[in-house]
């Protein structure tokens, strides 16, 4: 699928051509972490770098927890063609493996505390018969072994705009996200209603107790709604 094809990345477009200086990306005291054109510099940045390496079509995982670079490193991937694999950061190093391994991953995006890094893979390249989509959610099903979903880009689109919609959800509302955004529901109520309809998020990354109930204290005045 080309990035022409990719309907989110269109919509994005949009949204980025609108929002450009507002903010996109707030940590949970309020600071901005990210604007719509920084998310945009980091991913063209991304597409030019570490992921432009990485052969059309290849599946990425992509393990960052709830990390402000999250929605440029999708968009990177997107504008190269590669296939998003959203990691979730609590599984275990044998877990993700498995994932990795079932998945027929060629690169794993991990982070540290000083940057985002790119690490290539050996694996069996996928054969999508015609039809690449543009992202992988895993399911245990009923047997506890990973398995994956395959989701193009006008899929994770409608799923977008039939949340937002129902919801009624808008650019003007700030979402504060307390559930990991590699997370099927949280990638859906967080990342794609941000690129595609422009709609901020907090990015919550301690999700003890405590610490959730000081955060929404801190954010209750701003965010609209908690995940």
């Amino acid at each position: 699928m080309s990035a022409e094809e990719n309907k989110l990345l269109v919509a994005w477009e949009q949204v980025h051509g609108r929002r450009s200086a507002a903010a996109a990306v707030l940590d949970t005291r309020g600071s901005v972490q990210r604007t719509f054109s920084d998310i945009e510099a980091e991913a063209v940045m991304m597409a030019a770098g570490p992921l432009g390496e990485l052969r059309h079509s290849c599946v990425v995982g992509i393990q960052l927890g709830n990390h402000p670079s999250w929605p440029a490193v999708l968009l990177a991937c997107w504008r190269r063609g590669l296939v998003a694999l959203p990691l979730e950061r609590s599984i275990s190093a044998q877990e993700r493996e498995a994932a990795l391994q079932v998945c027929h991953a060629g690169a794993l995006v991990l982070d540290d505390a000083a940057s985002v890094t790119v690490s290539q893979r050996s694996h069996d390249p996928v054969d999508w018969g015609g039809h690449v989509p543009v992202l992988l959610k895993l399911t245990s099903g009923t047997t506890a072994a990973p398995r994956a979903i395959r989701f193009r880009s006008a899929q994770l689109l409608a799923d977008c705009e039939q949340i937002c919609d129902t919801m009624g959800i808008t650019a003007a509302d700030l979402n504060f996200g307390v559930i990991p955004v590699s997370h099927s529901y949280g990638f859906s109520n967080l990342l794609t209603p941000l690129l595609a309809r422009g709609v901020p998020l907090i990015m919550s990354r301690d999700r003890m107790p405590r610490a959730v109930l000081d955060d929404l204290a801190r954010a209750a005045p701003v965010a609209q709604r908690v995940l």
